[in-house]
């Protein structure tokens, strides 16, 4: 199984060493850190953050992501089969919300302690996900309505 370890342009380095650090040598694991990312995985191949980041995800089997928005909802529309690790020590609260919403739709699993993330991997592959589906953003004009009304007032 090609599993792909995303943190996206955050450092991540607690994920990252836990993962460098105790994930089986069977697995073909391939790191992407943060461009300023203090610790390297030694064990593991790893690359920097990258543009390019989407064909990493189609390459992939399994996907272990912080969780940012942008990369989450990405590997949704892809249909990529993904475990959620939210960043804790974040001051805002976002990630661990989304991790939450993750969890209750079955959109994909979610790693709240790093130790549980081996056995996670090897449930990814069976666990009966509910599809993501994509719903078109129409508020646009309301929003834009609101705007003109504020400032020609």
């Amino acid at each position: 199984m090609k599993v792909l370890i995303t943190v996206g342009t955050t450092p991540f380095d607690k994920l990252i060493r836990y993962c460098d650090e105790h994930l089986s040598s069977s697995l073909a694991v391939t790191m992407q850190i943060s461009s300023n990312a203090r610790y390297i995985p030694r064990r593991f191949a790893a690359f920097k953050f990258t543009d390019d980041v989407r064909l990493c995800y189609q390459d992939a089997d399994l996907v272990v992501t912080h969780a940012g928005a942008g990369t989450i909802f990405t590997l949704l529309e892809m249909r990529k089969r993904i475990i959620v690790v939210p960043n804790l020590e974040r001051d805002d609260r976002h990630q661990k919300d989304l991790a939450s919403i993750v969890s209750q739709k079955r959109w994909g699993l979610v790693c709240w302690r790093y130790q549980d993330l081996p056995a996670l991997i090897e449930r990814a592959a069976d666990f009966a996900l509910t599809p993501y589906e994509r719903k078109e953003f129409t508020g646009g004009p309301y929003i834009e309505s609101i705007i003109k009304a504020v400032y020609s007032a």
